[in-house]
């Protein structure tokens, strides 16, 4: 069961008007020697790639995490982890 973080475009606060601009999923593999103390995860993140349809824009793994610091911690890493400059996205 991943954990699923979506981030959402709400034009001047007008909920009815809401986009969804792309998703960060984060999954626990189950295969850290030490789980539940550590785990290892693979990541994704999803959004619209040069002005087309939303399609995976980075993957990655985080190895070796101690979860005792929760799981914004794990946010943190993966956006951490993402070279901005070379992994451009453009937004309609």
């Amino acid at each position: 069961m991943p954990l699923r973080i979506t981030l959402e475009l709400i034009p001047r606060g007008d909920e009815r008007r809401k986009r969804v601009m792309g998703c960060l999923d984060i999954e626990n593999t189950g295969d850290h020697p030490e789980h539940p103390a550590k785990a290892n995860y693979r990541y994704q993140m999803t959004g619209p790639i040069h002005g087309g349809d939303v399609d995976t824009w980075h993957r990655g793994e985080l190895v070796d995490v101690d979860r005792d610091f929760g799981y914004w911690q794990h946010v943190k890493q993966v956006l951490n982890s993402v070279d901005c400059e070379s992994q451009r996205m453009e937004v309609d």
